[in-house]
């Protein structure tokens, strides 16, 4: 098990991009949008030293194993983007959105600059055939299941107001992960 100190850098740059961890071990395949836990999956399989543990693209999910998708409110991950990313100006490659508030961080993502970060959801997923995990429950579900505790990692703290114009364009934009995040458990 690797035990040292760590930054968000050094476990993004292990694990680097976006894409669906493969367990054979557990016959599991499961994947976390970024802003709605990847962080703190990919900090445990880090640590965990299970060699065997690797991240594939959405075209190499094995459909006959176990597949799980972590899904968040999109009004808390957009929230949480605009914390890490723009106020805290957290790596990117759209750096042109660091210092933006968050009706300027709307308004790019809605003039259809594109990142792995604000991606819906539901492209994430793709049409893939998963059972659908809340992020709120995602930290139980692990460790029910056996496979251990999860810790929190990357995430963003700060209590910020929307008003009720930027929290509709946000669930309008939003509309398809609002309908999926109903459907999780």
């Amino acid at each position: 098990m690797r035990k040292s100190a760590y930054t968000p850098r050094q476990v993004h740059g292990y694990w680097s991009g976006w894409g669906w961890f493969v367990v054979p071990d557990w016959n599991l395949t499961i994947a976390a949008p970024p802003k709605a836990g990847s962080s703190s999956l990919k900090l445990f399989f880090y640590e965990s030293g299970m060699d065997n543990v690797k991240m594939v693209p959405r075209y190499q999910v094995n459909p006959t194993s176990e597949i799980f998708f972590v899904v968040r409110n999109p009004l808390d991950r957009f929230i949480s983007l605009w914390r890490g990313k723009c106020r805290d100006k957290d790596n990117i490659k759209d750096r042109r959105i660091y210092g933006m508030q968050p009706n300027q961080l709307m308004d790019h993502i809605e003039a259809g600059n594109r990142d792995v970060h604000w991606a819906s959801q539901v492209t994430l997923l793709d049409g893939l055939n998963a059972n659908l995990i809340r992020l709120e429950n995602l930290d139980e579900w692990f460790n029910d299941r056996g496979y251990g505790k999860l810790s929190k990692f990357n995430a963003t703290d700060g209590d910020i107001e929307l008003d009720d114009v930027l929290t509709e364009r946000i669930l309008a934009h939003y509309s398809e992960d609002l309908a999926l995040y109903s459907k999780a458990q």
